[in-house]
C-alpha cells in the first residue's frame, strides 16, 4: 500500500457522506458504469497470479448539495452518496469475484455548459469469494479474510446529452485491502476505465465559485498540533493494539497546500508480543522524526509524510517508513481521520487519531 492517492480516498468518504449540512436545493442522481481494468503486480508474491483483467459493473445513487455550507466542505460543490459495486477478477478458481458496499465524496472541479470534471473519492466494505487458504488456495495472497475495505480515487469527466442526463467517462484507480488485520495481505491494486451514465432528477445550475474571496484573501500561517493515535493489527492469528503519540510543526503555505515536520512514538502491542514469542529481550517501542506534506480542501485534509526511526531496538522492515492521513475538521483546533502506516508495500498499521492544534500564528 505505498500509493499516497489511495489514502486520500479514505477520507472524505464517510465523515462527509453522512454529513447533515442545511442546503437551500439538493439535486439527486443515480448512476450506471461499467468498469474494465488490470492488476498491479506490485510483489513477486502476488506476480503470478496477476495477469487477469477485472471487469465490474456499478450503480451509484448521489446527491448534489448547493448550500454555502456544503460549499465550505471542499471549498466547491460536491455530490455524495453510496455505490454497490461487482468485481469479476477473471481467475474464478483463484481470485473470484467480489461485491463492494461504500460510501464516497465528489468535488466537482469544473463545470461548464455542456461538460463537467470531477474527482471521486470511495472507501468501504467488501466481501470476497475466494481468499487465501492453506489448503485449497495458497495463491491467492492478495485477500486473507473474506471482508476486506476498498479504496478508490476516480477522475471522472460528465458531457450533457439532455438537461438531465450525461455520458460519463472516467479512470479509477482502486485498492482492496485487510489493512493488515490478518496475513498475508498483499492487497490488490488494479486500475479500470469506466463509462456509463448519469441521470438527474432535475437540471443543474451554473456551480459558482461563492467562496472565492476566502481563497484571494488567505494569508499564510505557522501552528503546533498534537496527535493521538490507535490502531490494530493480527500476530500469529491475534488481534493486538497499538497507540502512539505525534508533535508536529506546520507551515501553511497557500490555501490548499503546507509543509509538515515532528516527531513520532508508537508503542505497539503486537510488536510487543512478538518479540516475547521469539524470546527477545528487546524494547518494543518505536522513536522517529518526520518530515511531509499536506493538501487542504476546506474542512478535509491528506496528509502524507516519511519518517525515519531513530529508536528501533527491534528492527523494522525499512528504516523510513510512510504514513498517510485522512482527516475532517470537527472544530477550529481539532480534527479526527484515518492513517496508515506502511513500509514499502507492506501495509503495518492502520487506525484512528485525534489532531489539536495547541497554537496559530499568521506570517507576516
Amino acid at each position: 500500500m505505498k500509493q499516497p492517492f489511495i489514502i486520500f480516498l479514505a477520507l472524505v468518504t464517510c465523515v462527509q457522506v453522512f454529513a447533515n449540512n442545511p442546503d437551500t436545493l439538493n439535486y439527486y442522481s443515480i448512476g450506471l458504469n461499467t468498469h474494465y481494468g488490470f492488476i498491479i503486480p506490485h510483489s513477486a508474491a502476488i506476480e503470478p497470479v496477476s495477469h487477469s483483467n477485472p471487469v465490474g459493473f456499478e450503480i451509484s445513487f448521489n446527491k448534489l448539495s448547493t448550500s454555502y455550507e456544503s460549499w465550505r466542505i471542499f471549498n466547491c460543490y460536491s455530490n455524495k452518496g453510496i455505490q454497490l459495486t461487482y468485481f469479476s477478477f477473471q481467475n474464478p478458481d483463484i481470485l473470484g469475484s467480489a461485491v463492494l458496499l461504500s460510501a464516497f465524496t465528489e468535488p466537482v472541479l469544473l463545470y461548464r455548459e455542456r461538460f463537467i470534471f470531477t474527482l471521486k473519492a470511495g472507501a468501504g466494505f467488501s466481501y470476497h469469494t475466494k481468499i487465501f487458504d492453506f489448503h485449497t488456495d495458497t495463491l491467492n495472497k492478495f485477500f486473507s479474510t473474506r471482508v476486506s475495505f476498498p479504496l478508490y480515487l476516480v477522475a471522472k469527466f460528465k458531457y450533457r446529452l439532455t438537461n438531465n442526463l450525461y455520458l460519463t467517462i472516467s479512470g479509477s484507480y482502486n485498492h482492496i485491502s485487510n489493512g493488515a488485520t490478518r496475513v498475508p495481505n498483499y492487497g490488490m491494486n488494479f486500475p479500470t476505465f469506466l463509462m456509463g451514465l448519469e441521470y438527474y432528477n432535475r437540471q443543474l445550475p451554473q456551480l459558482n465559485k461563492l467562496g472565492y474571496k476566502i481563497i484571494k484573501d488567505f494569508k499564510p500561517e505557522r501552528y503546533l498540533s498534537g496527535q493521538v493515535l490507535t490502531g490494530y493489527k493480527d500476530v500469529y492469528g491475534k488481534l493486538y493494539y497499538a497507540y502512539g503519540f505525534d508533535l508536529r510543526y506546520t507551515w501553511h503555505l497557500k490555501y490548499h497546500y503546507a509543509l509538515n515536520a515532528g516527531a513520532e512514538m508508537i508503542l505497539d502491542q503486537g510488536l510487543r508480543r512478538k518479540i516475547e514469542i521469539e524470546n527477545k529481550s528487546l524494547d518494543y517501542k518505536r522513536f522517529a522524526i518526520t518530515a511531509g506534506q499536506e493538501f487542504i480542501y476546506g474542512r478535509i485534509s491528506f496528509t502524507q509524510y516519511f519518517g525515519l526511526y531513530l529508536y528501533a531496538p527491534y528492527k523494522a522492515k525499512d528504516l523510513v517508513y510512510q504514513k498517510y492521513e485522512l482527516s475532517y475538521r470537527i472544530l477550529k483546533p481539532l480534527s479526527a481521520g484515518f492513517f496508515l502506516k506502511a513500509h514499502t508495500s507492506d501495509a503495518e498499521l492502520c487506525g484512528f487519531f485525534l489532531n489539536y492544534i495547541f497554537f496559530k500564528n499568521k506570517v507576516r
